[in-house]
């Protein structure tokens, strides 16, 4: 089981922010505080804001390569514009839903409805 130490973290708390130590045991924290003793490999979390995974509950991955491609516009003549484009070939549906998992994952991330 993997376990490691993330050292001078910012978290988010009631009064604003607080610094701390946090340990990872396996997929799950195991313990937040102060000048914890290492537990396996230490990370320097000094300066970084330390946030749970994000969800993201709606998004269309097969249509990210559309963004942009059409002038701003009220939403009825948005969509009848969106659905006038050609469809595309199994392989750019897969590089676009590809894009969204990587955007998701660099966003912070952690899960999709897609």
């Amino acid at each position: 089981m993997v376990s490691f130490t993330i050292r001078n973290a910012l978290i988010p708390v009631e009064s604003g922010y607080q610094t701390v130590d946090v340990h990872l045991t396996g997929d799950s924290i195991s313990a937040i505080g102060s000048s914890l003793e290492p537990l396996g490999e230490v990370v320097d979390g000094t300066h970084k804001l330390l946030l749970p995974g994000f969800v993201n509950a709606h998004t269309h991955s097969s249509e990210m390569w559309q963004r942009g491609r059409i002038a701003p516009c009220p939403l009825e003549l948005w969509i009848a514009e969106l659905y006038d484009f050609t469809p595309l070939d199994p392989e750019k549906i897969y590089l676009s839903a590809l894009g969204t998992a990587v955007e998701t994952l660099l966003s912070g991330g952690t899960s999709v409805v897609d």
